[in-house]
């Protein structure tokens, strides 16, 4: 898939591509379309359709977290996809480059208003690391 995607962005292969996301200098949403349009079978989404897909996805959550009185909700999902997700709602350079695993996205919400705060953490790994050798 990275191959096929670095040769639809004219790049030489998929360490190139994976050097630019890295470095930032290639945008995910640039990266998620060459994606799409590689893909043969015409399954693959384009980053508009991530985008809104993810975006739909965000505000369901916020309308339900208000309806039952939450203050606070996790959700999982692909790195790429929140990426894409948070892509508008700030515009912080770190939003291009690609999450670790199990990295944090924090996403808060307020009036209205969406804020990006932390994007890629891996400070509650390690947090919760340093407790599990505490104990």
């Amino acid at each position: 898939m990275a191959q096929a995607g670095a040769k639809a962005l004219g790049l030489a292969d998929s360490a190139a591509l994976f050097s630019a996301m890295k470095a930032g200098t290639l945008s995910v949403e640039d990266s998620q379309n060459a994606l799409a349009k590689a893909d043969e079978k015409g399954l693959a989404e384009n980053y508009a359709q991530v985008k809104k897909r993810t975006q739909a996805a965000l505000a369901t959550i916020v309308e339900q977290a208000k309806a039952n009185g939450d203050t606070n909700v996790l959700a999982i999902s692909s790195g790429t996809s929140m990426q894409i997700m948070i892509s508008d709602l700030t515009t912080s350079p770190e939003r291009n480059k690609p999450l670790a695993n199990a990295a944090v996205v924090k996403i808060t919400y307020k009036n209205g208003q969406y804020s990006v705060p932390e994007i890629g953490t891996l400070k509650y790994i390690e947090a919760g690391k340093k407790n599990l050798a505490a104990q």
